[in-house]
């Protein structure tokens, strides 16, 4: 198993944070690294890759170009054969942006692993009346049972203790339940023969 952060936290606490920049950026480190521990993921297969928080939708064009070899290079080691990535109307644009990074390095593989997109901020309660999930998205949603795996699943969202506080009212409580859903994205030779019939 691998896991790939690709921003560094640094903006996620608002404006003006308590916790100085520099310092949020190592304390996120530290919560995600003592999370996948909770979930065994040997610290051998994680990478952060530091890109600037809310960033990446504006990347220069050699910086997004040295992103995707390094992605692309990530996942011909790992040979994945499923790819979890947020889904890519998530309503945060480095999430959203994720998802165009990943498809357009596994382009560049050609690896065709199984794609799926996880909601982050899609599913937040205020959200429902604006969703863009469309008709054939929804065709797709998986609702995953987590059973045995719950408890270690609430144990690891334990791990980000410096997130709780500034989450909106109720967030996190979707994130606690006993079931994931996950939607599933096409498979990359589909996605790009519909961009050539809606062309």
């Amino acid at each position: 198993m691998a896991v790939v952060f690709l921003t560094d936290g640094r903006r996620s606490h608002g404006a003006e944070p308590k916790i100085p920049a520099i310092k949020l950026q190592e304390v996120r480190r530290q919560e995600a690294l003592a999370a996948l521990r909770i979930l065994g993921v040997p610290e051998t297969g994680i990478t952060f890759l530091s890109q600037p928080d809310f960033g990446l939708r504006t990347l220069p064009p050699q910086p997004r170009e040295e992103l995707l070899e390094r992605l692309t290079g990530l996942l011909r080691e790992f040979q994945p054969e499923e790819v979890y990535v947020p889904h890519r109307h998530d309503r945060h644009p480095d999430h959203e942006e994720a998802f165009i990074l990943a498809r357009a390095s596994l382009e560049r593989t050609g690896l065709r692993p199984d794609i799926w997109q996880y909601p982050i901020w899609l599913f937040w309660w205020k959200n429902w009346p604006f969703l863009q999930v469309k008709a054939r998205d929804l065709a797709h949603a998986y609702r995953l049972p987590l059973g045995v795996a719950h408890e270690q699943k609430k144990r690891a969202i334990a791990a980000y203790q410096s997130q709780m506080p500034i989450l909106p009212r109720g967030f996190a409580r979707r994130f606690l339940s006993s079931q994931e859903i996950f939607f599933k994205a096409a498979p990359i030779a589909q996605a790009a023969e519909d961009g050539k019939a809606s062309a």
